[in-house]
């Protein structure tokens, strides 16, 4: 049997924060929980990096700020070679976030738009591959 994907939830919002880390554990997910990216950057897995990301910094941070999160998880060998950045920000700021994905290391895999807001999906590869 495989081992759970570890997943870390970065998310300010508490309420919104335990809602989405119960529902993973509910389906067998080994599940962090981060309530700010200062706190995401501190984090050192456990046994095994994270595969999967989700980063939901306040809109008012900026891209370079917020994408320095996985970048400082890579970096302490806290996020696997293989992982997804799930990240949410604000549809108006998609240049800022391209140039700061491009500066980060990672890979734009898709982006989609809901309203006001944007979601895009990266991959860590390339950040491994720059910190190599």
């Amino acid at each position: 049997m495989s081992e759970p994907a570890s997943i870390v939830i970065i998310e300010d919002d508490a309420d919104i924060n335990e809602v989405v880390a119960v529902h993973l554990r509910r389906n067998g997910f080994a599940c962090t929980q981060a309530f700010s990216g200062s706190e995401g950057r501190l984090l050192l897995s456990g046994s095994e990096p994270f595969d999967l990301v989700f980063l939901d910094p306040p809109y008012a941070l900026p891209a370079s700020c917020a994408l320095g999160v996985p970048r400082a998880l890579a970096e302490r060998g806290a996020l696997a070679a293989d992982a997804i950045v799930v990240y949410e920000h604000a549809a108006s700021t998609c240049a800022d976030a391209d140039e700061a994905v491009d500066a980060s290391g990672l890979a734009l895999a898709r982006r989609k738009k809901y309203g006001d807001t944007v979601v895009d999906v990266l991959r860590a590869t390339a950040l491994h591959d720059a910190i190599d």
